[in-house]
């Protein structure tokens, strides 16, 4: 992430509680936001799912002003961090499902860190939803962790452990950490109707085995 983006996120926190600013600072440290933002397209409508304090989507919208996102979460207090922060921006907030009630086709959807949160059967209903709200054309981003490597993978778990029981910093419905494999999650997207651009690998020089989905619908 180039450090004049960084700065400037990071910015759009400067009146939020520490804490926040904490997070937010961790967030953009710790998942490959230059790889994301290169695979979302540089204008249209884009709906993230999950969105949480919304640092992405804010680094979305500053690194290309023609997105117009719509970002949903179910947690309403980091919502409202959002909102202080992406104000002036392209940036809309939706205290839930970001399908109910859009008023145009989508030209992309983005998912980071979200999908294990959800049993797998929640995970493709989800992904049959997005496939439904996208123009012929458009394309969905998925940022989720893989199970290989190993040893990153159960470092990973093992965080992820911590957030959800005990900081308890991550709402979820789920109640377990739902990592699946690369082969699980491309077979979702297939089922779901999408085609395959690319599949990326993130992993190297990062502590968690990220790996980067992009598919098309027809």
């Amino acid at each position: 992430m180039k450090a004049d983006l960084f700065r400037a996120v990071l910015l759009r926190y400067a009146a939020a509680p520490l804490s926040t600013r904490l997070h937010v600072y961790g967030r953009l440290r710790s998942v490959p936001v230059a790889p994301i933002l290169a695979a979302l397209p540089r204008e249209g409508l884009i709906a993230s799912v999950g969105c949480g304090h919304g640092a992405l989507e804010i680094a979305a919208v500053l690194d290309a002003p023609e997105r117009r996102v719509i970002a949903g979460d179910i947690d309403s207090a980091k919502l409202q961090h959002l909102r202080a922060a992406a104000q002036g921006l392209p940036l809309r907030m939706v205290d839930g499902s970001v399908l109910e009630g859009l008023g145009e086709p989508l030209d992309a959807a983005l998912i980071v860190d979200v999908l294990y949160l959800l049993p797998p059967e929640e995970q493709r209903q989800l992904l049959a939803a997005l496939f439904q709200a996208l123009r012929p054309g458009g394309r969905i981003v998925i940022k989720e962790m893989d199970t290989r490597p190993r040893t990153k993978a159960l470092w990973n778990r093992f965080q992820e452990f911590l957030a959800l029981k005990v900081l308890r910093i991550t709402r979820h419905r789920a109640g377990t950490c739902g990592l699946r494999s690369c082969e699980a999650q491309l077979a979702d997207l297939s089922a779901a109707g999408f085609t395959l651009l690319r599949s990326t690998p993130l992993h190297g020089g990062w502590l968690h085995p990220h790996l980067l989905l992009t598919a098309v619908k027809p």
